[in-house]
């Protein structure tokens, strides 16, 4: 009963699968907006390819088992759930990206974005026990410069200079 068009094909829709499942499309089917009334919802900006297997997600009937989420499309699947209110195909995509390395601040920023709270703490922790490798990325959240190498060793250098003078000016005060 519902036509949805995505780039140049249109895909026949119970509008029920949509509908129960995400309150953007409700809203857009149960309203007084040009869906509701034209039974067509144009999708401009969304890939076909993707549409085709976002609905093959939403239309498992009721008891049945989900189909499997590979990790790439999780990556695309996370930004729809979103962005249409669909929770469930979100938490099931955030279990699927709590299998993939952890250690980046994408994933971190990825993960906060889209409200992945789980995914989240999962790269915050992965990050914080690798300070070191992150270094250059954690002063540039805080907008200061990294130390280089070389100018850790040379301040090193400095202060214990420093400390030895220090030492010999008070050998000569005693």
């Amino acid at each position: 009963d519902l036509d949805v068009i995505v780039e140049d094909e249109t895909f026949h829709v119970h509008s029920y699968v949509l509908m129960s499942q995400s309150p953007v499309f409700c809203q857009m089917l149960t309203s007084r907006m040009r869906e509701a009334d034209d039974g067509r919802i144009i999708l401009d900006g969304k890939q076909k390819k993707e549409f085709r297997e976002f609905l093959r997600q939403l239309e498992t009937p009721g008891s049945s088992k989900p189909p499997k989420i590979s990790p790439e499309d999780a990556q695309w699947l996370v930004v729809w759930a979103d962005e249409y209110g669909i929770e469930g195909l979100k938490m099931r995509c955030e279990k699927v990206l709590m299998d993939l390395p952890a250690s980046s601040f994408d994933a971190l920023e990825f993960a906060t974005k889209y409200s992945l709270e789980k995914r989240r703490k999962q790269c915050l922790i992965k990050i914080a026990s690798e300070p070191y490798v992150h270094r250059d990325r954690i002063h540039e959240l805080m907008n200061v410069r990294a130390p280089e190498d070389s100018d850790d060793e040379e301040e090193h250098d400095n202060q214990a200079n420093e400390e030895q003078h220090d030492d010999q000016g008070d050998q000569k005060e005693s």
